[in-house]
């Protein structure tokens, strides 16, 4: 999930999907 997001929000690396929504595991 965190790749896919990252292809995105480029960001999402770093915030761990919180950029995206908070949907990914990472952020979990």
């Amino acid at each position: 999930d965190s790749e896919q997001r990252g292809k995105i929000q480029p960001h999402d690396v770093f915030t761990g999907g919180c950029a995206d929504g908070g949907t990914t595991e990472d952020d979990r």
